[in-house]
């Protein structure tokens, strides 16, 4: 009876068994019996969601069409409506690109709002805990990892425990995030996350945080990064250091022993415990202990620099009166000070607080500071070692001191406060540059070319100085002068407890004479021996026991030079141009590798042997030296028997090397004569000036260094060009010549390099190029200086690589040919100027050949007079075989202006033409006579004297041409005018020439 008082159109809503509510509309039809009784109905249910959408849409169509015809009848439109749509198209794009940012990324991210709950993760980090992204929503960030201690197991491999120290850690994290500003982040934040393992992920994090306009946060963004692998490799790294260290620890005190043995026995030996000993016998023990305790002093450094990395160095604390102890250490030096003849000065100030410190350390930070001052003073000069009291308020109170520490945060952000004591070494040594003065504290920095005035060492003792100070809470600081010296200071904290003044006998710990054992004292020179009857041998090395160890060896069968440095060795081959040279490698001021190399790029001295003697003996090292010019390595330490056995046969090769030189030169000369006294190839010409030309080429015909030859208009650079090609192991290969000037721009790339099949429109099949042409021969590229900018780039570059790029390949072809280039241009000019690239000139510029003009070489004239009459005869047949004396003297006197070009040119009209000699130069730019400018007839006639001015003239003129033509030679002009020297000095005086 409930469906009889329903109405027949009804609307309500379907609730769903997931609770979703559907709107409906019932609908229906009662059926009645014949007495008017219900018998039932049809009910028809009809779902309002669509009709719902539709309708809400046709209302904000409605909204919109009425705001539209509001706008069109007010004078100004309503832009809300535009920006409203702009606005959700512009949220829309933001959403989409958001979506595709997140999900490029290769890092993990996850998004969070103001509440702490994640709202979004991208599928990365998803990955990274191994779980899908549906898992994260809705969950808080406090869940992603443990919040308490506790054991878990990591990806690492191994178990983690988290304490409350790690509670403490993501408490202060969490601070500092929230305490960020809108935009700021929060960086290298370690967090441990829990994987569908429940396994631990060391994650690195980085956070940003949102925050509204009262500062409330809403929202956070975070990063992350797995750094399981990460975490692995420093574990790795650990245990390695750890067994490095326990290994190099029981090494060095294994080397301890040995050294202590052999120091003591020579120590008893010199007291004359064992007799007495010859002075050679005495001066060899000294060498022997004083190296011994060198290395002694640098496995006690060693073993140092092992405790400190292991964290086994505990310093001993005890409270010390600087003043005493410092006058302690210093006694040690007073001997010194005397051989050296330096000033030794101690201004210990006054009220000088107590330090805390480790006696054993901080006597070893004064050894080494005192004594790197000593080793560096020059005689007569000055050392001062000064104490005071400085109080530091957090500003920086060395503004012209270079601070030491191992970070530089410390003194930035003012971390040295309160009382110090400041112990400064200053000397008047040889300084160090500014950019150097931190290298100098790195471990194991070794001085060398580039720290210019410094001496070599092992790159130990600053270094060891300066920990040793930081781990007794000081610092250190340097300030330098090249050529003026240095001053070294030590910052230690000030100790307020008060101790008795000791005595200072009892305050040192070590042994002074193996601290001091590596200054250098005013020993006797190493006498050099030059007799001039034996192989002279120059010895470079920077220890002075070392050269005198090597001269001790080879001075019965060898003379002998020595250098401490390769700048000294320098000076030692230009004056003395020794036999061999044994040469060290690390050395100060210039290091063996750059002395080699600058001895190679001597001509004279490319043959003399060089070895090296290095005590490293890794492949690489003796590979590159061996690349760069190296004759031979003699690794440190050898025996007298080795050094003589390799400087004997290196002798004996060089004397085989000379021998073969010198006949291979008398072979080549004979058959020069052979085919031609006066030609090489097809050059013709005996002159002096031709002769060096054809030695030059003599040497490099058989090299594939690049040639440029240069010289005037028709000096025959192409036929000098042919000549080296013909001459040398390429001869049988292809000569390419190459006119640069002849070829239009934009072929040049296709002419050089050829270029494949469809390269470009017309490019029906590849073509290869000049260089490929001239594969394994030679290409002559004539006038050089014609080369557009952008071929030249391209034209480095295959003398870079040596290979070409075919116009349309992707891949580059290498090639093997010898480049010859030729102009007649300035190039010098041209480079400075900006018309041709430097570093292709220099590429170029490897052996330079320049062809003299016809006018500096007059004595080969008739030689190339003779040569083309013959040419010419045989050529038509009707030519004349000689002139007479009279038309030599006139060919003989022309100057030339287009060489030997020219003169070819002239006769071949001759021999065609017939007639005077001198009609075939009518056309030329000169007059035959050279004369530099015409006549003038009225000027001649206006003189008093007519005939005896126009002698004048034209003597001048002549003897003007002459000397021009000889170069200014007086020998020459005398002997071409045929009158003695003393007549051509009168006619200068008298005609006022200079």
């Amino acid at each position: 009876m409930v469906f009889q008082a329903i109405h027949e159109h009804y609307s309500t809503e379907l609730i769903c068994s997931d609770g979703e509510h559907i709107p409906i509309a019932f609908n229906h039809t009662k059926f009645a019996g014949e007495n008017g009784s219900f018998r039932g109905g049809i009910v028809f249910v009809t779902d309002k969601r669509d009709a719902i959408a539709t309708e809400k849409k046709l209302k904000e169509a409605t909204l919109d069409n009425a705001a539209l015809r509001d706008q069109l009848a007010m004078q100004e439109p309503d832009i809300a409506l535009k920006e409203k749509k702009k606005l959700e198209q512009d949220v829309k794009d933001a959403n989409e690109f958001l979506e595709s940012v997140l999900e490029s990324c290769g890092d993990g991210i996850f998004i969070a709002d103001g509440a702490g709950i994640i709202t979004r993760v991208n599928e990365a980090f998803a990955a990274m805990l191994g779980k899908n992204k549906k898992e994260f929503e809705g969950m808080q960030t406090s869940e992603l990892g443990p919040w308490k201690g506790g054991a878990f197991k990591s990806t690492t491999g191994e178990m983690i425990t988290l304490d409350q120290k790690y509670n403490d850690h993501l408490s202060a994290q969490l601070g500092k995030l929230m305490a960020l500003d809108t935009g700021s982040k929060l960086e290298n934040w370690e967090f441990y996350a829990f994987n569908n393992k429940r396994e631990l992920v060391p994650l690195e994090m980085t956070a940003s945080i949102r925050k509204d306009a009262e500062g409330v946060v809403t929202g956070s963004v975070v990063t992350a990064r797995d750094i399981t692998e990460k975490k692995k490799a420093e574990q790795q790294l650990r245990e390695a250091y750890q067994f490095r260290n326990s290994f190099f620890t029981n090494i060095t005190h294994e080397f301890r022993t040995p050294l202590t043995l052999a120091l003591g026995p020579m120590e008893e030996i010199l007291r004359g415990e064992h007799g007495k000993v010859s002075s050679r016998i005495k001066e060899q023990i000294i060498v022997t202990l004083r190296n011994s305790r060198q290395l002694l002093k640098l496995v006690n450094q060693l073993l140092d620099f092992s405790r400190m990395e292991s964290g086994k160095k505990n310093s001993v604390c005890e409270t010390k009166d600087l003043g005493t102890f410092t006058a302690a250490v210093l006694e040690s030096f007073v001997h010194i000070a005397k051989k050296k003849a330096v000033e030794l000065t101690f201004n210990p100030g006054g009220e000088i607080p107590r330090v805390a410190v480790d006696p054993g350390s901080l006597e070893k930070v004064l050894f080494n500071l005192i004594g790197n001052a000593f080793k560096f003073a020059q005689a007569h000069g000055h050392i001062t070692v000064g104490l005071e009291r400085v109080r530091m308020h957090g500003n920086n109170p060395w503004p012209d001191e270079t601070v030491i520490v191992r970070n530089d945060s410390d003194t930035l952000s003012g971390g040295f406060k309160g009382d110090f004591v400041k112990l400064s070494i200053s000397d008047t040594g040889i300084g160090v540059k500014k950019s150097n003065l931190k290298k100098i504290f790195d471990r194991f920095k070794q001085a060398g070319e580039s720290f210019a005035l410094e001496q070599g060492g092992t790159g130990i003792g600053l270094a060891h100085a300066r920990e040793l100070v930081d781990l007794m809470g000081g610092f250190m600081t340097v300030k330098s002068e090249p050529g003026k010296g240095s001053t070294f200071a030590v910052y230690l904290p000030a100790a307020d407890a008060p101790v008795a003044a000791g005595n200072a006998a009892d305050e040192l710990y070590l042994d002074p004479e193996t601290e001091l054992s590596d200054i250098i004292v005013e020993r006797k020179a190493l006498q050099e021996s030059i007799t001039g009857t034996k192989p002279l041998i120059l010895i470079v090395d920077d220890n002075a026991d070392v050269r005198r160890f090597i001269a001790g060896i080879i001075k019965e069968e060898y003379d002998f030079v020595a250098a401490a440095h390769g700048r000294a060795g320098l000076q030692k081959v230009e004056k003395h141009r020794p036999d061999l040279i044994l040469c060290d490698v690390m050395m100060p001021e210039m290091d063996g590798p750059e002395f080699m190399k600058r001895v190679k790029f001597n001509p004279g001295l490319k043959q003399t042997p060089f070895v090296f003697l290095t005590a490293r003996a890794d492949v690489e090292m003796k590979v590159a030296g061996l690349t760069d010019g190296a004759d031979d390595y003699i690794v440190k330490p050898f025996n007298s028997l080795e050094l003589l056995a390799r400087i004997k046969s290196l002798l004996r090769i060089r004397s085989l090397q000379q021998v073969t030189t010198e006949q291979k030169k008398q072979i080549n000369g004979l058959t020069r004569k052979l085919e031609g006294k006066y030609s090489y190839g097809n050059i013709l010409g005996n002159s002096p000036p031709m002769q060096a030309v054809y030695y030059l080429l003599e040497n490099i015909k058989d090299t594939d260094a690049a040639v440029l030859i240069t010289g005037e208009t028709g000096t025959g650079k192409e036929l000098v060009a042919n000549a080296i090609h013909y001459n040398s192991l390429r001869k049988d290969r292809p000569m390419v010549s190459v006119n640069c000037g002849a070829i239009p721009k934009e072929l040049m790339e296709r002419e050089f390099f050829g270029h494949i099949k469809g390269a470009y429109t017309g490019a029906v099949e590849s073509r290869r190029g000049y260089f490929e042409e001239a594969a394994g021969g030679t290409l002559f590229l004539d006038e050089i200086a014609e080369l557009d900018k952008g071929m030249q780039a391209k034209l480095l570059r295959v003398l870079e690589y040596g290979e070409i790029m075919r116009v349309g390949d992707a891949a580059a072809t290498k090639i093997n040919v010898r480049l010859i280039a030729a102009t007649s241009a300035d190039l010098h000019q041209a480079v400075k100027k900006g018309y041709f690239r430097k570093e292709l000139f220099y590429r170029l510029y490897v052996v330079p050949v320049n062809l003299p003009p016809l006018r500096q070489r007059g004595e080969d004239i008739p030689l190339l007079i003779e040569h083309f009459l013959k040419e010419f005869q045989s050529q038509y047949g009707n030519g004349r075989s000689s002139l007479n004396e009279r038309e030599m003297n006139i060919l003989k006197n022309y100057s030339y202006p287009g060489n030997v070009r020219e003169l070819r040119h002239i006769i071949e009209r001759y021999c065609l033409l017939g007639g005077a000699i001198v009609k075939q130069l009518q056309s030329t730019e000169e007059s035959p006579r050279g004369f530099s400018r015409d006549i003038q007839f009225e000027e001649i006639l206006s003189t008093p004297f007519p005939l005896k001015e126009a002698r004048a003239f034209v003597e001048r003129e002549i003897i003007n041409h002459t000397l021009k033509m000889c170069n200014n030679n007086y020998d020459k002009t005398a002997r071409q005018l045929n009158i003695c020297l003393a007549s051509l000095y009168n006619k200068l005086k008298e005609y006022e020439m200079n």
